[in-house]
């Protein structure tokens, strides 16, 4: 990809294949920011309101749903200022017999799929073969 396709992306081009006067996406939504400071807020108070109508008829939605536990939890980590790595090791323990990722091997139609606990030692081995390796202090709680 050349610089001059990358700047087709951020913004479009005309016929003869220069900048165009047309704003880019980017653009547009932060001149929408910038034009109504509440556009976002907005925004997301319809998403909350979208979800919440979803719960009451989609039962997978709901038992995905955090229980009263888990968001007191959850939000107990982000009020004190958790870091993300807090925050990740808070869910991961909250959450850990729950499935996090699916996968496919070789395109079969069957899916495996890790835990968040799994997903939380995967995390671990990580963080210490990186701190021998590389001598990187990993401070994450889990």
């Amino acid at each position: 990809m050349s610089p001059h396709d990358i700047m087709g992306m951020v913004r479009p081009q005309d016929s003869n294949g220069s900048a165009s006067s047309t704003p880019s996406t980017l653009e547009r939504m932060t001149s929408l920011e910038a034009d109504s400071p509440d556009a976002n807020s907005d925004m997301c108070n319809r998403a909350v309101q979208r979800h919440k109508a979803q719960l009451k008829t989609d039962s997978q939605l709901a038992a995905a749903a955090p229980d009263d536990g888990a968001k007191r939890q959850l939000t107990e980590c982000y009020d004190r200022g958790g870091s993300c790595n807090e925050l990740l090791a808070t869910v991961c323990r909250v959450y850990g017999e729950r499935n996090v990722f699916g996968y496919s091997v070789g395109g079969a139609a069957e899916f495996s799929y890790i835990t968040y606990a799994q997903l939380w030692e995967r995390i671990e081995t990580l963080a210490t073969g990186m701190s021998v390796k590389f001598a990187v202090n990993v401070t994450a709680k889990g």
